[in-house]
């Protein structure tokens, strides 16, 4: 009986909900103004748009009200240092020219050309990182860059950027659609992107240590499982590209 009347009360609680504020939002694909090629590319900021909440199908990240642009413009300028539209450009250019991929690669490069070298030869040697090197050592054989990581941070950047008015809508499709021919050539399904961005962010947060990093690795590769899954974002945008027309 008591759990018979908390049922009902929960039921009433959401009638009033509903009724003061409106029906919750539920994305519909169906009715995006993306055409399937910008579908695509909004796709490939889908781990930071699961782990935030944002909108899947659309070029805005989120609702467009001043409560989210206002989250959005905090968010940019703490984690980013990016507060108008020049910030936001020089921090773009930086992920397509350099990004934590060129570290990655660098780190690479230095274990295939001296595969006789142990990690301390090559940190006396050379002044590597030491926990960076550790790091690609363990990873390199499988990933040989983590592009993922720096080109769903930059379709994300486009996408908040647009919500917060730092972009209009011709500059941010512009921006994500050129990155989504550099992605497509790179990377050949969701999975994989996924796991490579899952493997880049891990890559980020390693000088935190490897416990922090493995927390962010884990939550990453669960929105990736989140938007596989029969009804999540991914399953829904074919990443054959013989399925997309622009």
């Amino acid at each position: 009986m008591i759990i018979f009347a908390a049922e009902i009360g929960a039921l009433l609680l959401f009638v009033l909900l509903v009724f003061i504020f409106g029906k919750p939002d539920v994305e519909d694909i169906e009715k995006s103004p993306l055409n399937k090629y910008q579908l695509w590319c909004v796709g490939l900021s889908g781990v930071l748009t699961c782990l935030n909440s944002g909108k899947y199908y659309s070029l805005e990240i989120d609702k467009k009200n001043n409560k989210r642009i206002t989250a959005y413009k905090n968010l940019l300028e703490t984690s980013w240092d990016v507060t108008n539209k020049n910030d936001l450009l020089n921090t773009l250019d930086w992920l397509l020219a350099d990004g934590h991929n060129s570290e990655y690669e660098e780190y690479v490069s230095w274990i295939e050309n001296f595969k006789d070298k142990s990690n301390q030869d090559l940190i006396d040697k050379y002044d590597l990182d030491e926990q960076t090197l550790e790091f690609v050592r363990n990873y390199c054989n499988d990933f040989k860059n983590i592009l993922a990581w720096d080109y769903g941070r930059y379709v994300f950047l486009c996408r908040a950027g647009y919500l917060v008015g730092y972009l209009n809508k011709e500059e941010a499709l512009e921006l994500i659609e050129k990155l989504g021919h550099l992605a497509k050539d790179k990377f050949n399904s969701w999975e994989e992107f996924g796991e490579n961005y899952s493997i880049g962010r891990k890559f980020w947060a390693y000088s935190d240590g490897p416990e922090e990093s493995q927390k962010l690795y884990e939550k990453s590769m669960t929105a990736c499982k989140e938007m596989s899954a029969e009804t999540g974002a991914w399953s829904k945008v074919m990443w054959s590209w013989s399925e997309l027309s622009q």
